[in-house]
C-alpha cells in the first residue's frame, strides 16, 4: 500500500493529535539530591546556568517591545540570581529536567524508609542511621533463609529529631537527646498546645509518646523562654552569646514576644497553649510537675542543670521573647535484627545456626525485644557479641570449643536472646 494512502493527501496523519510542554519545577523540592540531577548542555542555558522554555524564549525577544516580557524576563533572571546564591546552577528546571525531577521526586517520596515497622503518623520521620545503612545485611541473611525477631515492644530504638534547610537545599537533623528537653524552662507541646509528656524522660519514651494516641503528639514543639534560651540553647539554636538569628530566618527556630504570638506563629492552639503554661507555671513555682512528674526521678535530675535547685528540671516560662522548635519523630538505628545463638552464630527458621554465619551490633536482634532500659544497649550488646562470635570462629578454626562464655552461663545468655 502506497504510504500516502495510510497517512492522507500528501503524507499528512488525518489525526494530528497534539504536543504538550512540560511544567516548570522547583529543583529546590529535591534537596540534597539536586546535585545529583544531570545539567542540560551549556549550549541550552542562558547566563551559564539558567533553564527556560519556548514560552520564556519568546518573552526575551519580545523584552524590549512589551512590559509583559520584561516583567517576565526580570523575574526569571531575579530567581536565578538568588539560585546562584547556594546552588551550582537555577533550580527552576523546564523540558526535560522538570520531568525527571518530578519524577524523581515522587520516586524518593515513595521509596521504602522501614515505615512498614513503625507506627503512621501526620509528622515526618528522620533516622540518624547513615544513608548507607539500608538493611544489606538482612536482605542477604534472608537468602539462607535467617529468622529475624518478631513482635518487639519498637522495631528501633526511637529519637526525637528536629532539621534545618541550609541554604543550599541539603538537611541538617538534630536528635534531642540530652541537651535541652529536660532542662528547665522547656516544654514540650502538640498541636493543641498541650503537653503529652515528661520532657526530662529518654529520648526512645518520649517519641514513644509521640505515637500515643493514634500519633496525635506527632509532630510537636519544643518552646523555652528567654532565659532557658539564653542558659541551655534549644536543638541548634545555641545560648548566650551565640546569635541565632539564622536560624530564625531560615525557619528552624521561631520566635515571638508573647505565647499568643508564638501560638498563632506555629500553628497550634493559642487557647490550649495559654492554658498549659499557666497551669506548668504555677506548678514550677512550687517546683514540681504534678502533671506529668518532670524531675521526678534520678534520671531526669542527672539531665537537667545541677545548679538549678531544687528541682534541676523545672522553671516557669516568664520571660519574653519565647521560643519554638519543631519535632519530628526519629531513630537511631534498627532494634530488629537477626537472631542468634549464645556465640552470635545466625539462627535459621526452625532455630538451628547457620554454618558460618554470625551477627553482631544492629544487625543483630535487640536482646532487649525493642525496650530501651538505658544508654549503651546497642554498643553493650555489639562489644560482647562481637567477641563472643570471634572466639566462636577461632576455637573452630583451631578445633577446639570456645571459651568465650564462662561455665554456667551459657543458658542466660540463650534464654536472653533465644525466647522470641
Amino acid at each position: 500500500m502506497d504510504p500516502r494512502q495510510r497517512s492522507g493527501a500528501g503524507g499528512r496523519h488525518p489525526c494530528p493529535g497534539r504536543a504538550l510542554e512540560i511544567a516548570e519545577y522547583d529543583g529546590r523540592r529535591l534537596g540534597a539530591r539536586f546535585k545529583d540531577l544531570r545539567r542540560p548542555p551549556d549550549g541550552m542555558l542562558l547566563f551559564g546556568g539558567m533553564m527556560v522554555n519556548r514560552v520564556d524564549i519568546q518573552h526575551f525577544l519580545g523584552i524590549k517591545s512589551s512590559p509583559k516580557s520584561l516583567w517576565h524576563c526580570l523575574k526569571l533572571m531575579a530567581r536565578y540570581g538568588v539560585d546562584r546564591l547556594s546552588h551550582p546552577r537555577g533550580t527552576r528546571l523546564t523540558v526535560g529536567n522538570a520531568l525527571i525531577a518530578r519524577l524523581a521526586s515522587t520516586a524518593f517520596a515513595a521509596a521504602p524508609q522501614a515505615a512498614t515497622y513503625r507506627p503512621k503518623t501526620d509528622a515526618e520521620h528522620w533516622s540518624m542511621s547513615p544513608e548507607t545503612n539500608v538493611g544489606d545485611g538482612l536482605s542477604l541473611a534472608a537468602a539462607v533463609n535467617a529468622a529475624t525477631g518478631e513482635d518487639l515492644a519498637a522495631s528501633f530504638f526511637w529519637a526525637p529529631v528536629s532539621v534545618l534547610r541550609k541554604p543550599d537545599g541539603s538537611l541538617e537533623r538534630f536528635p534531642h537527646l540530652v541537651t535541652d528537653r529536660a532542662k528547665p524552662g522547656v516544654i514540650a507541646v502538640n498541636r493543641a498546645g498541650r503537653r503529652f509528656v515528661n520532657e526530662s524522660d529518654s529520648y526512645h519514651s518520649f517519641v514513644e509518646a509521640m505515637f500515643a494516641d493514634g500519633g496525635a503528639n506527632a509532630p510537636c514543639w519544643l518552646i523555652c523562654d528567654a532565659e532557658a534560651m539564653n542558659r541551655y540553647g534549644m536543638g541548634l539554636a545555641r545560648p548566650r552569646p551565640v546569635d541565632n538569628t539564622a536560624l530564625i530566618e531560615a525557619g528552624y527556630l521561631h520566635r515571638a514576644d508573647s505565647i499568643a504570638g508564638l501560638a498563632r506563629r506555629i500553628g497550634v492552639d493559642a487557647a490550649g497553649l495559654q492554658q498549659t503554661l499557666e497551669r506548668y507555671n504555677a506548678d514550677a513555682r512550687e517546683h514540681v510537675d504534678r502533671e506529668f512528674g518532670k524531675g521526678g526521678n534520678a534520671y531526669n535530675r542527672y539531665m537537667g542543670d545541677p545548679l538549678h535547685t531544687p528541682n534541676p528540671c523545672i522553671a516557669p516560662l516568664n520571660k519574653a521573647p519565647y521560643y519554638a522548635i519543631k519535632i519530628g519523630t526519629g531513630d537511631l538505628g534498627s532494634a530488629r535484627g537477626l537472631l542468634t545463638d549464645a556465640q552470635a552464630n545466625v539462627l535459621d527458621r526452625a532455630g538451628q545456626p547457620v554454618a558460618g554465619l554470625y551477627a553482631a551490633g544492629n544487625e543483630m536482634n535487640s536482646i532487649m525485644d525493642g525496650t530501651y532500659p538505658g544508654p549503651g544497649i546497642t554498643l553493650g550488646p555489639g562489644l560482647t557479641f562481637g567477641y563472643l562470635a570471634a572466639c566462636d570462629i577461632a576455637g573452630r578454626l583451631s578445633g577446639t570449643t570456645s571459651q568465650a562464655t564462662p561455665p554456667g552461663d551459657e543458658h542466660v545468655l540463650r534464654t536472653a536472646h533465644l525466647h522470641h
